[in-house]
């Protein structure tokens, strides 16, 4: 087959609807959604959540439960049944001459295997002739590969109980084949550990057309700059995404020195604060900074009334500070020193409710630091004013003399 018609093959099958069969994001149910977003709760001594299973989520087609954007789920994280369980059961259970492309990768393996060098991102790319999802999480050793992985992994769906101490994030998007590749660009910036990389027999030719996926399998990765990019990807419900993407090399921070200005919004952000390296601390508004980081301390998100601390939690995500641009953005990388130099990104999209419900969520901020350059920038506003004070007085008093 050329490559002309395969191009037309791929935007053929891409432009069709997901069906019951076909790979993408599910709901509890197994019914097709275009997202979800998943927020597991912490262990905890009391309220809901002591054993560290339980979560809360929305989904694309989700509606509010007792005046709450969140929706308490009755699954375990580790359930068959659960958000993740259901979407990924199919790389799981399907025959194996199904057409299926599946990519994994992990900073730390399901074994244990861990890397200090590679991104600090995990997630799962699953494509059929038709449609796929990526999903993006912050769990460590998590998901299991179908064919058992590395030595002491499992190939059914199952959980971590590494993972069930602290929070985690997950969020997953339903995509058309024809964005697969775009994600594969975005990947090449990363360079992801990758513990599991898989094409049936029935479609090697996806090889020859999706290039940047078989790329970054084979542990390729960006050596040259720019060392940062941003993209958007269209979800199969015409959802825009806004994928941003960064080496190791970029050695920056992602959310204040790129993704604020390019979302044009000051954010809050979530993520974990106990690893190696320092936290960043929150910056707001002044001369060099045109819109303000500020780290969330406490999270409440169960109807409990039970408030967790970030160093609970392990998640990775950020908002926009104001309704009017209601982004909610899905991370892997942490507010440290240390990760500027780990490749990683975020996920973006504009959702007013699952925005709200972030919104609601953040019950503490950090404060801004009143560091020496800020008292610098009061006292001289303050020199400046009383100079222009003196000044109009001076004047004022020649005025009166000329009178005399």
């Amino acid at each position: 087959m050329d490559a002309i018609l395969m191009v037309v093959v791929l935007l053929l099958v891409a432009t069709q609807p997901a069906t019951a069969s076909s790979l993408s994001c599910r709901n509890e149910d197994g019914q097709p959604v275009d997202w979800f977003v998943l927020y597991k709760l912490p262990s905890s001594n009391s309220g809901g959540a002591k054993d560290g299973r339980a979560y809360v989520y929305r989904t694309s087609s989700s509606s509010t439960q007792a005046g709450s954007t969140w929706i308490s789920s009755g699954q375990a994280i580790d359930s068959p049944s659960s958000l993740p369980g259901q979407t990924l059961e199919p790389i799981y259970n399907s025959p194996v001459n199904n057409k299926r492309l599946l990519l994994m990768y992990n900073d730390e393996f399901p074994n244990g295997t861990s890397s200090e060098t590679s991104a600090h991102a995990k997630g799962v790319v699953a494509f059929d002739g038709q449609s796929g999802f990526w999903l993006v999480h912050s769990v460590p050793r998590f998901p299991p590969a179908p064919d058992g992985g590395p030595p002491g992994t499992k190939g059914n769906y199952s959980y971590p109980t590494t993972g069930l101490r602290y929070g985690q994030t997950m969020l997953c998007v339903s995509l058309p084949l024809h964005q697969a590749d775009l994600i594969g660009k975005q990947l090449l910036y990363y360079h992801p550990f990758v513990y599991h990389w898989s094409v049936s027999s029935a479609n090697k030719e996806w090889i020859q057309m999706l290039p940047n996926l078989a790329a970054v399998a084979g542990g390729a990765h960006i050596t040259q700059p720019p060392w940062s990019r941003s993209t958007q990807l269209l979800t199969s419900d015409q959802l825009t995404i806004t994928s941003f993407a960064k080496s190791r090399q970029f050695g920056l921070d992602l959310y204040g020195d790129w993704m604020a200005t390019a979302l044009q919004s000051s954010l809050y952000v979530e993520t974990w604060t106990n690893g190696q390296g320092h936290p960043m601390p929150s910056f707001c508004l002044n001369r060099t900074f045109t819109y303000a980081v500020q780290n969330i301390k406490q999270v409440h998100l169960s109807d409990d009334g039970q408030a967790f601390p970030s160093h609970s939690d392990h998640s990775k995500w950020a908002i926009s500070s104001r309704q009017e641009k209601p982004w909610v953005c899905i991370a892997d990388i942490n507010r440290m020193d240390s990760q500027r130099h780990r490749g990683g990104g975020s996920l973006c999209f504009s959702q007013p409710e699952l925005w709200r419900g972030f919104d609601q969520a953040v019950n503490q901020l950090e404060p801004c630091p009143l560091s020496s350059a800020f008292f610098s920038s009061v006292n001289r506003k303050l020199t400046n004013t009383m100079k222009k004070k003196q000044k109009k007085q001076k004047k004022q008093v020649t005025q009166l003399d000329l009178l005399v």
